[in-house]
């Protein structure tokens, strides 16, 4: 209660950062790699002074970054501290005497690690699919999704595979891959409090609680590895869809690139890379 009458920590809005251009203290606007900027209109102003002179106002221009890249590459990353942690339970598990307590902690570490893997895969997914919605004709069913509560992923799939025009077998496919990444995705993020029977953890020699073995390095590897394989596929369908989302190809594919070079640094398991999709413009 002290704490909370006596601190003050501001809200991190965008108002905030706003004011700089008010006050006229921002530099300058970098332009990171990937992002997309556009001038609004009435963002380039001129007026006359007294002198009669022109006078060109503080030009604001707008930002916009696909956050996609970003959560993939955190699911590569965090992979790797899955595996780490894992090594380390084993180490920890397999000696004559073992220390429990250190065994725990690095079961967490390997939980925490698998669940950021997970998460960052599901969340690479649904920014994948905002950057999509953003650039192309809205969805024919989107307004009944609401009203029949249509699931989540089911939502992201259907956006996807209207934009770029999937077909199967390979729609299929990533409709399983997106629905499975979005439930282990709601297993972190809504676990709820309730007992469950333990599941048996060969490693550890016991029964652990059924988060230890969901979020384990195995399925966290897969997982990254099933959603670097589907993305490595969408990327390349980008070239069927609408012209704004058509001429975000080349930005998608080096960023997709980069996190494959990564991802391949990192030992995770192969896939095969997808081909190019002949695209004629029209």
């Amino acid at each position: 209660m002290w704490l909370a009458t006596r601190c003050h920590i501001p809200l991190l809005t965008p108002e905030r950062r706003q004011m700089r251009w008010d006050t006229g203290y921002m530099p300058g606007v970098r332009i990171t790699q990937g992002a997309d900027l556009r001038f609004p209109p009435g963002a380039i102003r001129i007026s006359i002074n007294d002198e009669g002179q022109p006078v060109l106002e503080p030009v604001v221009p707008h930002l916009r970054t696909d956050m996609w890249p970003q959560w993939l590459m955190e699911a590569v990353e965090a992979a790797q501290s899955a595996r780490m942690a894992e090594a380390e339970v084993s180490r920890l598990a397999g000696e004559s005497v073992r220390d429990e307590e250190a065994l725990d902690v690095a079961m967490s570490a390997e939980l925490r690690a698998s669940m950021r893997t997970i998460t960052a895969s599901a969340f690479a997914i649904d920014a994948f699919y905002a950057s999509i919605k953003a650039r192309s004709p809205a969805h024919p069913d989107a307004d009944k999704w609401s009203a029949h509560r249509t699931p989540r992923y089911a939502q992201v799939f259907e956006m996807v595979r209207f934009s770029l025009k999937l077909k199967e077998p390979g729609a299929l496919e990533i409709r399983n891959r997106i629905k499975e990444m979005f439930r282990f995705r709601d297993w972190a993020v809504h676990p709820g409090s309730r007992f469950r029977e333990p599941i048996y953890r060969e490693d550890v020699d016991s029964g652990v609680d059924w988060h230890f073995a969901a979020f384990r390095k195995d399925n966290a590897v897969r997982g990254v590895a099933k959603t670097m394989s589907m993305m490595d596929a969408l990327v390349e369908q980008i070239p069927r869809g609408c012209e704004e989302l058509s001429q975000t190809y080349p930005s998608a594919r080096r960023a997709l690139d980069m996190i494959l070079a990564a991802y391949d640094a990192a030992g995770l398991p192969g896939f095969d890379r997808a081909r190019p999709v002949p695209h004629d413009p029209e």
